[in-house]
């Protein structure tokens, strides 16, 4: 089995969600402070590298788990009576992430998948409410 790196997973993320979420206005890799980016046009997602963690070591190499998170960027809905779930509404785009990232090998020869850790909010204002999408891929970095 060839070396999967945490740069192929992150490509691959940025790929997939931008194919199964063609009406998103922003979609790649980022690996900075989101007030940054300016502006932000929702509907959007941000791919970042949160990581690397050793497991254990083998005669082969080391078992690691890379983690990933997904920022994604809605409309925010605050004060509704309901919280909507268009297409372009935050929830509607964390499952739709989800729905495209989870257990999906990415185009990668010999990936088992990124799996679902989690889902935090990381801020809500009238205008936007981004969500963040946690993953984790189980990688071995040989010798």
């Amino acid at each position: 089995m060839a070396d999967i790196t945490f740069a192929q997973i992150e490509a691959g993320l940025v790929t997939r969600i931008d194919a199964q979420l063609p009406y998103l206005e922003q979609c790649y890799s980022y690996a900075g402070e989101l007030d940054a980016i300016d502006p932000i046009i929702a509907p959007a997602a941000f791919v970042l590298f949160d990581g690397l963690r050793v497991d254990g070591a083998s005669v082969k190499g080391r078992q690691c788990t890379a983690s990933f998170s997904v920022l994604v960027v809605g409309d925010s809905y605050v004060g509704g009576s309901l919280p909507r779930t268009d297409t372009y509404g935050a929830y509607s785009l964390v499952q739709a992430v989800i729905t495209a990232v989870d257990d999906h090998a990415l185009g990668i020869t010999d990936f088992a998948g990124c799996t679902l850790t989690g889902v935090d909010q990381v801020r809500v204002d009238k205008l936007r409410a981004i969500y963040r999408v946690r993953f984790d891929a189980f990688i071995e970095i040989t010798r």
